[in-house]
């Protein structure tokens, strides 16, 4: 008699998922301000102070590191006379 074991489906892993989109617009006095944001999932971003008059945005994945199977999205817009800088964490 030969005894049969079925097979377990591999396991499925949580992956982080986000997406992200600033927009930046250009103002009075040479000064960039976040016009709109809109975060989803595990993507956020910060915005530290600038002393320079452009948008510093700091984008950070909440769900730790990133790995194979994670989808992340990322649109930013400047308008007119705007800047942004960018840094990923």
């Amino acid at each position: 008699m030969t005894l049969q074991v079925p097979l377990s489906p591999p396991p499925v892993f949580q992956r982080a998922r986000g997406s992200l989109s600033i927009e930046a617009s250009g103002g009075a006095g040479d000064v960039s301000r976040l016009k709109r944001l809109r975060q989803e999932g595990s993507y956020r971003a910060i915005f530290p102070r600038s002393q320079r008059g452009n948008l510093e945005a700091v984008l950070i994945n909440t769900a730790g590191g990133v790995t194979g199977g994670d989808r992340f999205s990322t649109q930013i817009t400047a308008g007119e006379n705007a800047r942004i800088t960018m840094t990923y964490v």
